[in-house]
């Protein structure tokens, strides 16, 4: 009797926690693809444009999102960088793209720094 107690009580136990472990997944999921859209992983920047009209950095990640970066001051010559390097206090490629942070870039064989004012999300997924 004591064995087909413990028994109903495990097999009841276990499926509680498979039916808890299968409801968290799906927002977990979500808040991904949401974090996704509203911030930008320094390691997942695919393509940039800079926009001189208006001195804005527009950066694309892999998963076209694109985001518009305004810096704190000017920039001199970022738009025909080469190539530009993201760098976070936080120091891995999973950080977001945050106000304060440094983009760098050569220029004449000088390392030129832009810090971000602002970073945010703008349109939607090109399909």
């Amino acid at each position: 009797m004591k064995f087909n107690l413990f028994l109903t009580l495990l097999a009841g136990g276990l499926a509680l926690a498979l039916a808890g472990a299968a409801a968290a997944r799906t927002p977990q999921a979500t808040r991904a693809r949401t974090k996704e859209t509203r911030c930008l992983e320094i390691g997942r920047v695919y393509s940039w444009n800079f926009h001189r009209a208006n001195r804005t950095l527009v950066l694309e990640s892999v998963m076209q999102h694109k985001f518009r970066v305004h810096f704190m001051g000017y920039c001199p010559d970022i738009g025909i960088a080469e190539t530009l390097a993201l760098r976070s206090p936080d120091g891995t490629s999973l950080s977001c793209l945050n106000t304060g942070d440094v983009i760098s870039y050569r220029e004449n064989g000088m390392v030129q720094n832009c810090y971000i004012r602002s970073v945010a999300a703008i349109g939607e997924r090109r399909h």
